[in-house]
């Protein structure tokens, strides 16, 4: 129950709730040592161990003990005390208890035990199994000697020669366009109905190019957290133009899968983890910062999608520029994307059968611009970034923009922007940052359902800063950018209590936009 705790919606059943006959003290250490906030648990091993020391008898405590004041004690009924299930009554289960020994001044000699199989047997049998299943899991993991003495269990990998995939006109129907900055590629329909097609909008050769991508290892890998295909995609300008990188959670290395002349950014996932929508142009800020919410999109920026190895470069309709952060519904059917084609950065839906593009937000008065979109896991609903008076809010809305409603405000004190729905859709996760003085953000998360009656807690997720956090997709892990002092922006992810914080990138160059790969469909 560590999530629902964290998430607030349960609470910790006492120990002595389960068990009667544990004592209030030793139940009120280990109580506290199951606290979800980090910062309520005991601190080091030597606190924990003084604790349960403490436990003892007033007369037997060492020196120095650590005391836990144990919360007031559940007034069970009394033979519940002794049984937990109404049980015998106090007094006849002390007439059970044995008389206590009277001392005779004799040494005490204790009782012979009954004689046992041998526990080594058993922890010898447990060792085997367990060095089997190296062997036959993992036998990277297996040292080169060890192997090099085994031939028998570890024989010599045969080469197999290496194939190249190219993606061929035939998949899409094609039509072809000039892409911003002259790269020559095509636009092709990318819906389900693969006799839609849409208009060309100029005359140019079809051109696809394919890239490296990771390859497979022989042979069965640990289960990378975060569920999926255990794979995430994040943007790097480690290269000296952003591009985008796929990098396996199980220590690959990572490797570029675009290589446009302008950069690339903001990748998203089609649901079955087999393409990627992303934006070009993209650059770093002098300052060594990416696309931030306090900039003006761009105007020459454009989406494209493409395979998870590179090739198929297909960029979609669009009018002259201004398109960027897109986000793919869970449905596969439509891609949400920010435009300033019709002046302030507003809300359009691309919908991919038939190439079709719908305003979702309208230009109003009361907001300067709507961004930052992200799909609700049934695709009926989209959470969003809406500037008002100078802030940045969370609302929602439904998949066709009616029903908008604020999810988080906080007056004119923060920024509230980059939303994340969780994968089962009972929370939204979005960055917070002082809306003056310095950017340091943190992450906050708001359950859906309360979203009228309570407010967004922190996600304590480390050291700040730490921005546009994003679930994986079993929704146990987040995956953000952070840094440590002095160091340059990386990716890292950590457990949604905060734990397990690991670091995914350590380039010197800057890594952002991180996204889970989802479990690869056909």
């Amino acid at each position: 129950d560590g999530l629902a705790r964290a998430m607030d919606t349960t609470r910790l059943t006492p120990l002595r709730r389960r068990n009667p006959k544990v004592a209030r003290r030793v139940a009120a250490a280990i109580e506290k040592a199951m606290a979800v906030d980090p910062a309520d648990r005991f601190q080091t091993a030597e606190d924990f161990k003084t604790s349960l020391l403490s436990a003892i008898s007033r007369t037997e405590r060492p020196p120095g003990e650590f005391t836990v004041t144990p919360p007031p004690d559940v007034p069970y009924p009394p033979e519940q005390l002794l049984t937990g299930t109404g049980g015998p009554s106090r007094k006849a289960a002390m007439a059970n208890l044995p008389e206590l020994a009277v001392d005779t001044g004799k040494p005490f000699v204790p009782a012979r035990r009954r004689s046992r199989s041998p526990a080594w047997l058993l922890l010898l049998f447990i060792l085997i199994v367990a060095s089997a299943d190296m062997i036959v899991l993992f036998p990277e993991d297996v040292p080169s000697n060890v192997r090099e003495s085994l031939p028998f269990l570890f024989p010599a990998p045969a080469s197999t020669p290496t194939a190249t995939v190219h993606a061929t006109a035939s998949e899409f129907p094609t039509v072809t366009a000039l892409a911003p900055a002259g790269i020559v590629v095509r636009t092709a329909t990318l819906a389900a109905t693969p006799t839609s097609k849409a208009s060309p909008t100029s005359a140019a050769t079809a051109s696809t190019r394919a890239l490296s991508a990771p390859t497979a290892t022989a042979g069965p890998l640990r289960p990378a957290p975060g569920g999926g295909a255990g794979q995430m995609a994040f943007a790097s300008d480690r290269s000296g133009i952003p591009q985008i990188y796929l990098v396996d959670l199980n220590g690959g290395t990572a490797l570029p899968i675009t290589n446009m002349p302008n950069g690339a950014c903001q990748p998203s996932w089609s649901p079955d983890g087999r393409r990627l929508v992303f934006v070009s142009p993209c650059r770093v800020s002098p300052m060594g910062r990416p696309p931030d919410i306090s900039e003006v999109p761009s105007k020459n920026t454009a989406l494209y999608t493409m395979n998870a190895d590179g090739s198929d470069l297909v960029a979609l309709p669009t009018v002259p520029g201004g398109d960027s952060e897109p986000a793919w519904s869970p449905d596969g059917t439509r891609i949400a994307f920010t435009s300033i084609r019709d002046g302030p950065a507003l809300i359009f839906v691309l919908n991919l059968a038939d190439q079709s593009v719908t305003r979702l937000t309208d230009p109003s008065p009361d907001y300067a611009a709507a961004r930052q979109s992200a799909w609700s896991p049934f695709s009926n609903q989209i959470a969003f970034c809406k500037k008002r008076v100078d802030t940045y809010q969370i609302w929602t809305m439904t998949d066709n923009g009616q029903g908008q409603q604020q999810i988080a405000g906080n007056g004119q004190l923060f920024w509230d922007y980059s939303p994340a729905w969780s994968p089962d859709g009972k929370s939204i996760s979005f960055t917070e940052r002082n809306a003056s003085g310095p950017v340091l953000p943190w992450e906050m998360n708001i359950a859906y359902e309360k979203r009228d009656t309570a407010s967004a807690s922190r996600l304590k997720l480390g050291p700040l800063p730490v921005e546009d956090a994003r679930f994986s997709p079993d929704g146990l892990w987040v995956a953000f950018e952070s840094k440590s002092p002095g160091e340059n922006r990386d990716i890292f992810y950590a457990t949604i209590t905060g734990d397990q914080r690991t670091r995914v990138t350590a380039d010197p160059g800057i890594d952002f936009d991180p996204a889970w790969r989802p479990a690869i469909t056909p």
